[in-house]
């Protein structure tokens, strides 16, 4: 709802965080909360460059993120070209329109190694780097 020029009320804050988890098998899973924009694709980014390594897999659980934008894409296919370049295994947990409408515009969904849940990407994940 719009507010008027002297409405002392403050906007809602945007909230976005990252709770990485590293699995028994040596998966690191992060789950993403939030909105993914400009803002805060950064630091996606970051936490991509943070947790990539050949020996162990990558899952991006996006399964609570609420707006993915183009700059949200953008390491998505960074890091899926990076994966064929140095031969890591990762995947994307998107199960929710906010996720799969961008994915499926673009002709992403069928790209990406996209899964429907976090156990169904973990085992994805480990069965390449086993």
């Amino acid at each position: 709802m719009p507010r008027d020029p002297g409405d002392s009320r403050t906007p809602p804050v945007q909230v976005f965080d990252i709770d990485v988890e590293l699995r028994s098998d040596h998966t690191v899973v992060a789950h993403v909360f939030g909105a993914v924009d400009l803002l805060t694709a950064p630091e996606l980014q970051v936490c991509v460059d943070d947790h990539v390594d050949a020996a162990n897999g990558l899952v991006l659980d996006l399964s609570r993120v609420d707006f993915l934008a183009a700059s949200g894409l953008t390491v998505l296919t960074d890091t899926d070209r990076r994966a064929a370049e140095d031969n890591f295994a990762w995947a994307l947990v998107a199960n929710t329109r906010p996720v799969l409408r961008p994915l499926e515009v673009l002709g992403l969904r069928d790209q990406l190694p996209t899964y429907d849940s976090v156990p169904g990407a973990v085992a994805a994940v480990s069965a390449v780097t086993a």
